[in-house]
């Protein structure tokens, strides 16, 4: 065996070398990134079950939310100070579902089903009378995307069949 035929072999190996590395370090990535899109899915359903427990956890804060999402307007000045912190505290959650969907970081099953709640949230004419006056607070990217479902149009399925019949 000569040197050049040494030195070719040496230049294999340092590829092989170097391939190895890579899926090395690209199995590590998907690993990391799936431990990533686990951490913000468990975040983002924490504040969102905690939202859903203040609003359900009180009966007066749940009477205010759905009067409201019925008619923003029609609320007493109190109620709908207490209605938009609500209703701004789910948009501020959906923005943060949206963000994290957008870059990947969200598992897709969770993002379609919080995707369905904001379809049935802005179908509601409270939702669109906040939205009028407070949507500017929000990033131009979740604006664009809460604008496209009102445009889409009402599902009227968030509260269907809920209402009793007293």
């Amino acid at each position: 065996m000569n040197w050049d035929a040494i030195g070719a072999i040496g230049e294999i190996a340092g590829a092989l070398a170097v391939f190895g590395s890579l899926v090395y370090l690209a199995i590590q990535i998907k690993g990391q990134n799936i431990e990533s899109q686990a951490t913000v899915t468990n975040s983002l359903s924490e504040q969102w079950l905690e939202f859903m427990k203040g609003v359900s956890g009180d009966e007066k804060l749940a009477d205010i939310w759905t009067r409201g999402l019925s008619s923003f307007s029609d609320l007493e000045d109190i109620e709908r100070t207490r209605f938009a912190a609500m209703l701004g505290q789910f948009m501020q959650i959906g923005e943060s579902f949206h963000k994290q969907h957008a870059m990947s970081k969200l598992d897709p099953g969770i993002w379609t089903g919080f995707d369905a709640r904001m379809s049935d949230l802005v179908s509601n004419q409270g939702t669109h009378q906040y939205w009028s006056l407070r949507s500017h607070w929000y990033s131009p990217i979740f604006r664009e995307y809460v604008d496209t479902k009102v445009k889409q149009g009402a599902s009227g399925r968030m509260y269907k069949g809920f209402k009793s019949s007293t």
